[in-house]
């Protein structure tokens, strides 16, 4: 199959289900950044652009390590986090060591989300 073809596919998805997801969390290789559309765009770039014209509000557009948050070993993951809600201002990917408390405060958000 063409490289590109399952994003594409899943934008379509979206694009056209007639409940869209209220939550999108995208992750994919590092090397995601450095590939282009034909029209030069940014592959990331351009999710942010398709998913913007489905109506949802991009709140995270980046590379994480996986060991910044707690896994033994560095790999590095390209994410987007995108939503319909648009009172949301900012995404910030949880801290490295958080306690119970804070997971439950976090779940309590994403069920209201959801």
């Amino acid at each position: 199959s063409k490289r590109g073809a399952i994003i594409e596919h899943v934008l379509d998805m979206i694009s056209e289900a007639s409940k869209k997801p209220a939550l999108i969390i995208l992750e994919n290789v590092v090397g995601i950044r450095s590939t282009y559309t034909k029209e030069g765009l940014s592959v990331p770039n351009y999710i942010q652009e398709s998913l913007k014209q489905s109506g949802y509000k991009i709140l995270f557009n980046d590379v994480l390590d996986s060991r910044d948050y707690g896994a033994l070993t560095s790999r590095n993951r390209w994410f987007l986090v995108a939503t319909l809600d648009h009172s949301f201002n900012e995404f910030k990917p949880l801290p490295k060591y958080i306690n119970d408390d804070e997971i439950n405060y976090i779940v309590k958000e994403l069920k209201m989300i959801i």
